[in-house]
């Protein structure tokens, strides 16, 4: 979801409402054919306080974590009364497992002026920002008539928030999303600007594009700009996260499927096995599983399933604690539910631990 478009969250305060990428499952499970799944409760328990990290009351969702445990948080802090803009201005941190916090500031990078996300992505060895920009140094000047064109950027930082480089992006695809495989390739989605048709494209490590991918018929809009509506202006893919060595993409109308891409650029529809009535609304990203949070009609049913990787079917399902929403879940780690307490200028690692209902 982009970062100055995506939903906004108080998680003292938020409700498992149904998404805008919310996903109904286009394959129901028959009743009867197996065992229902077993069902835990989730508890957790607060660490201390992280230090060196300003909080505010409102993050940009949704989390990113990486297979080793750290999350990645994206705080807001709203514009100043009378301010120019009202769109709230970011800062990205990451805390590890063992509560050691990294802030990945967009100033960092040389030669770039009037600097804004994109998206983001989290990977084993840093991070990558998709940002658009430009070299321009008189963009600063608010009253500069016409304004400097912007361009759009890869910017990498290592995972101690330690900017490496920035790669010009080719003008052939207006990108909105980015993602990395493990192999170090890039998943690109995009649309063509002149006709706005969407695309899944692979980038070289160095920003280059390799290829197209070819996507099953029907499976992503025929038009990345809606003209009606709740539908007007650009249409986007919703997320990006990982699934082993894949990628999957959660996509922002409920109509469309969720898709698989592998790092050699296979594409194949994901069906999640879930039972009438229960609808997707995001994937939790873990080390070792595929969990989804999941909401329920009328608001009932809300919490986190684990679908097998192979079929999309369920395996376990979840609810946490009644002060804990299931949303607020940042990652899944080494069987552990991780999360953040956030506001009052300070931020707490909560770890849940899940165990069998009765």
């Amino acid at each position: 979801m982009s970062r100055p478009s995506v939903v906004l969250a108080n998680l003292v305060a938020m409700c498992l409402c149904p998404a805008l990428g919310a996903q109904t499952s286009s394959k129901p499970s028959p009743a009867g054919v197996a065992d229902a799944p077993a069902s835990y409760h989730v508890s957790f328990e607060r660490r201390d306080a992280i230090p060196s990290v300003v909080s505010t009351s409102t993050i940009a969702l949704p989390f990113q974590c990486t297979s080793d445990g750290t999350i990645f948080v994206n705080f807001a802090t709203p514009p100043p009364p009378g301010a120019a803009s009202p769109v709230p201005t970011y800062h990205l941190v990451s805390i590890s497992r063992s509560g050691v916090p990294h802030t990945f500031a967009l100033e960092r990078a040389p030669g770039l002026y009037s600097v804004s996300e994109v998206d983001h992505f989290a990977h084993g060895s840093g991070l990558v920002f998709l940002v658009r920009a430009t070299p321009d140094a008189t963009a600063t000047d608010l009253n500069k008539k016409p304004k400097p064109r912007r361009y759009s950027y890869l910017l990498s930082f290592d995972r101690d928030g330690t900017y490496q480089r920035s790669i010009q992006l080719e003008d052939g695809l207006r990108i909105e999303r980015i993602a990395v495989f493990p192999s170090g390739g890039l998943l690109a989605f995009g649309f063509d600007p002149h006709d706005h048709v969407p695309k899944l494209v692979m980038l070289r490590a160095d920003g280059t594009y390799l290829k197209s991918l070819d996507v099953p018929s029907g499976a992503m809009p025929d038009s990345a700009v809606g003209t009606e509506g709740a539908r007007r202006g650009v249409l986007t893919a919703g997320e990006f996260v990982r699934l082993g060595s894949s990628i999957l993409m959660l996509q922002d109308r409920n109509d469309l499927p969720i898709l698989e891409i592998s790092q050699q650029g296979s594409v194949k529809v994901f069906h999640a096995q879930l039972p009438e009535g229960v609808h997707l609304v995001d994937f939790i990203p873990s080390d070792s599983s595929l969990f989804a949070l999941v909401n329920g009609e009328a608001g009932a049913g809300g919490g986190v399933y684990e679908l097998q990787p192979e079929d999309g079917s369920v395996s376990r399902i979840f609810t946490m604690d009644d002060w804990r929403d299931a949303a607020a879940v940042a990652c899944v780690h080494d069987g552990k539910f991780l999360s953040i307490d956030h506001g009052d200028a300070s931020v707490t690692l909560l770890v849940g631990t899940a165990r069998l209902s009765r």
